[in-house]
């Protein structure tokens, strides 16, 4: 017997709710072009293959956005005010460049999250042919 979805009444609750269980629900944001690729630290984002393919209408007043796959076209299109398109832009070309400024400052003083050990000792000197040990995370483990 097929399974049949419950109908919402008209003038009844329509705001998503999150039934999934999930403790970090991550969230599907392709109803939206302009938000970002990820939500948060655990959503992977989209593919790297998949593209944004953006074109501005004949009437110069909207972009139509359309996320590709190689030829594929993913989803609808969407279209977006020509306003909304340009704030979405420098926001993004905002953050970006302050991002990349951040890690530049990060590069130049060679900050490190812990600190060296001072170990003093001759023997351990000879060993490890220096007095500091410089402890680097390398990921997770």
């Amino acid at each position: 017997m097929p399974q049949q979805v419950p109908q919402q009444p008209d003038g009844g609750d329509t705001t998503q709710q999150d039934d999934t269980g999930l403790p970090y629900p991550i969230q599907d944001n392709s109803n939206n072009p302009l938000s970002p690729s990820k939500s948060h630290s655990l959503d992977l984002g989209y593919p790297e293959s998949m593209e944004r393919e953006v074109q501005l209408d004949s009437s110069l007043e909207n972009f139509r956005i359309q996320r590709k796959m190689g030829d594929v076209d993913i989803g609808d299109s969407k279209e977006v005010s020509f306003d909304d398109y340009l704030q979405q832009q420098n926001d993004r070309y905002e953050s970006q460049y302050f991002q990349e400024r951040a890690e530049s400052q990060n590069f130049v003083q060679g900050s490190s999250i812990v600190p060296d050990i001072d170990l003093g000792d001759e023997v351990l000197d000879d060993i490890l042919s220096g007095e500091f040990i410089d402890i680097r995370p390398q990921g997770s483990a």
